[in-house]
């Protein structure tokens, strides 16, 4: 994996992230696996395409959607360019 440092990292973060990858069917099945969508502290729902690496953000209070392009992003961070749609806001997030 590139980027990753065995030796620099805490032995616990790498038990646990090895029994992730297991419940998830191992690295095989995360491999072949294109979306991931998870609830965040109940309140936020994010849907990630790993191929393109664009993520969905729907925050229920307040009724809004974030699209964020995470290749985006660098060190020196990122604008925001709000829009209304409907009865929705979205966010689109820019390096």
């Amino acid at each position: 994996m590139p980027g990753f440092d065995l030796e620099g990292s805490d032995p616990l973060a790498i038990v646990l992230a090895d029994r992730i990858m297991s419940a998830m069917g191992g690295r095989e099945a995360w491999d072949k696996t294109r979306y991931i969508k998870w609830k965040f502290f109940g309140r936020r729902t994010l849907l990630w395409d790993k191929e393109s690496a664009k993520v969905r953000i729907e925050i229920e209070q307040g009724n809004q959607v974030i699209l964020l392009d995470s290749e985006s992003i660098n060190r020196e961070g990122f604008s925001a360019r709000n829009r209304t749609y409907g009865s929705r806001q979205r966010v689109f997030l820019f390096s």
